[in-house]
């Protein structure tokens, strides 16, 4: 696969720092996310290739003619257009494939696992592979995508490599594996690091990505909506973003510190939202000008009116 690369200077800066760790045995699973446009899928789908590669001549030296390997997505629309159809246009690379839809790239048998519901575990139940990849991870199940973690054994430096974009902050993905995770600008890990992950985290924001021009980055950025939709799309930050209201909504401006709460307020406002299946909410505001601070929320689903007239009642007092 020299040929894959034989000219390096199409590839960024940060495509060639993220590649580079192919050449360590230090970790045991990458995580590279990050923004729209980013470059990261591209270098994703690259270092797959280098892994099928490495898994070649691994199981040759182990005499193992098939040796299998996990690729995993939301579907197999997802797997095909992220994947698939890019490692033929860009690379050149066209898998077969069997009459059970199993991939063959260098004879290295690739187990396609659709990660978006709990069904997904059922093509790789029992199975030893080699290494995984697994794109647009945060759309995973976290069971299918921790299935996949135990299927990864048949050798000790058996790799995974991890493709999503951004959710939110609060995300299994994020709190569980990239929180824990060393950041790949440490380009030698200090020994506490070392003990407290195998993981290396990437986060790509679009700027990493000079292979666009400047103008087409500055026209994304222009079409992007502020606050927490640009940040997940220019910036690749883990901000809550679904459901919110208010596009425009940023937590380094909107939210204060308890000490930074004004002492006095010039007045109290109380609101209610009565709910049942959806959440019923009472909440109090203070204002001072015409700035209004929350400063208490009680939120809960599938309480009686009993329920709220006490944490009203509290309230008042």
């Amino acid at each position: 696969m020299d040929r894959i690369v034989k000219n390096p200077m199409f590839l960024t800066k940060k495509q060639i720092q993220t590649i580079g760790f192919l050449a360590r045995d230090d970790w045991n699973m990458m995580i590279n996310h990050g923004g729209v446009r980013a470059g990261k899928t591209f270098i994703d789908n690259l270092m797959f290739l280098y892994e099928i590669e490495r898994v070649r001549k691994i199981a040759s030296r182990q005499g193992i003619s098939t040796p299998m390997y996990i690729m995993s997505g939301a579907t197999a629309k997802t797997i095909e257009n992220n994947i698939i159809q890019p490692l033929g246009e860009v690379f050149n690379i066209y898998p077969t494939a069997d009459k059970y839809n199993n991939l063959y790239i260098r004879d290295v048998k690739i187990v396609l696992a659709y990660h978006g519901s709990i069904s997904g575990l059922q093509s790789i139940r029992g199975m030893t592979a080699f290494g995984a990849y697994i794109n647009e991870a945060s759309l995973a199940n976290p069971e299918v995508f921790s299935e996949i973690l135990k299927r990864i054994s048949a050798i000790d430096s058996a790799r995974v490599l991890v493709d999503t974009n951004p959710d939110i902050p609060s995300h299994w993905l994020k709190t569980d594996y990239i929180d824990k995770a060393i950041n790949s600008d440490s380009v030698r890990y200090t020994p506490e690091e070392k003990k407290r992950s195998q993981i290396i985290q990437n986060q790509f924001i679009l700027d990493d990505n000079t292979a666009l021009s400047k103008k087409t980055r500055d026209n994304i950025k222009a079409l992007t909506p502020s606050g927490m939709l640009y940040d997940r799309a220019i910036y690749g930050r883990w901000v809550s973003g679904e459901g919110a209201v208010y596009a425009d909504f940023d937590e380094n401006k909107h939210f204060i510190t308890e000490g930074e709460l004004p002492v006095t307020m010039d007045r109290y406002v109380g609101g209610v939202d009565w709910g049942y299946e959806h959440a019923g909410v009472i909440q109090v505001w203070g204002v001072v000008g015409d700035t209004y601070y929350l400063v208490k929320e009680v939120a809960k689903q599938h309480q009686e009116i009993d329920y709220w007239v006490g944490v009203a009642k509290e309230v008042i007092e």
